[in-house]
């Protein structure tokens, strides 16, 4: 896989973001259960049901949508993934960002940054704006996504139920068209 080489300042590290294959499935299914497990009351998905699904699945996923990876000396950093309804033309202006997650290893070191940067790169050529859920007590997360000019919408009571405790999420949007 290749895609775009990213210095981050001062770090001396290079990240290079690229979007996932098919061939990929096995991968995308390990960082997707670890962000799971590392993150449960930030993440909405169930991980067992995503553990049980076949990697045919996890294929047909990368198929249809963009997953971007990040690697930083060739060690595998984070994950995210940018999805758009084009099959409906009334929706088909506003993208999603989902499933962002970067190892502990690699967080504040411009991962996040670089995968950000990316996905609205790509997003820009064939939406409008893009949105995203992010759980409403993720100050770290809700700063990052302000920082790229994201701003809060709206607000689900509740959306998250983990361990008995309730959490919300935050709706965020971002324009992305040359025209905004």
């Amino acid at each position: 896989m290749d895609g775009p080489v990213r210095r981050v300042a001062g770090s001396g590290m290079s990240i290079i973001v690229s979007r996932m294959a098919p061939d990929d499935a096995a991968l995308l299914r390990e960082l997707r259960l670890e962000a799971l497990a590392a993150h449960p009351a930030y993440l909405a998905a169930d991980p067992d049901y995503e553990a049980s699904w076949p990697i045919e699945r996890w294929r047909a996923g990368l198929a249809k949508a963009h997953w971007f990876l990040a690697r930083s000396d060739d060690a595998v950093a984070g994950i995210c993934v940018f999805t758009y309804p084009a099959h409906n033309k009334k929706q088909k202006h506003t993208g999603h960002v989902g499933s962002m997650y970067v190892r502990d290893a690699f967080k504040g070191k411009g991962v996040g940054d670089a995968l950000l940067q990316a996905l609205l790169e790509h997003a820009v050529t064939c939406v409008e704006q893009v949105a995203l859920t992010v759980t409403a007590e993720n100050a770290r997360a809700i700063r990052f996504y302000e920082r790229f000019g994201f701003r809060e919408y709206g607000r689900i009571p509740r959306s998250i139920l983990h361990d008995g405790r309730y959490y919300d999420d935050l709706e965020m949007i971002r324009p992305v068209s040359a025209s905004d």
